[in-house]
């Protein structure tokens, strides 16, 4: 083995041997009669706040914890016939007509109206809160 070869192990040992040179590597050739060593188990790093480990993937965003859920607020129309509009307003178009006794499912409210979801119709528009059965 030519000097200059020799030279460039040694250094390459002596240069991996020391604790702050991460990511050094030396090959060394395994003999037919060696078994193979246990695989080793790598503990990755710790990710930052709002990130989870993910095997193949490293550090990923959590997925955001919804709000506390609140039990739905189901009421009737107790009106003969109430409009279920589009937008807030009476200039809004209407949608359907809704009868007397039908219940719908309150999602919201603005300006003395109602968001709300017919679930016998599968609609979802606004009517006038003050035509609904207090809830």
């Amino acid at each position: 083995m030519p000097q200059r070869a020799i030279f460039a192990l040694v250094a390459l040992l002596v240069m991996c041997g020391l604790p702050g040179l991460p990511g050094c590597v030396v090959f060394v050739a395994p003999r037919r009669d060696d078994t193979p060593p246990p695989p080793v188990y790598v503990a990755p790093l710790p990710c930052p706040a709002g990130y989870g480990w993910s095997p193949g993937y490293g550090c990923v965003p959590l997925p955001a914890v919804p709000p506390p859920g609140y039990p739905p607020v189901i009421t009737r129309v107790k009106s003969a016939h109430l409009n279920l509009r589009s937008c807030p307003g009476t200039t809004c178009p209407v949608i359907a007509s809704l009868v007397q006794g039908e219940e719908v499912r309150v999602l919201g409210y603005g300006d003395g109206w109602t968001r709300v979801y017919c679930p016998g119709r599968n609609l979802e528009g606004w009517l006038s809160g003050r035509h609904l059965s207090d809830y």
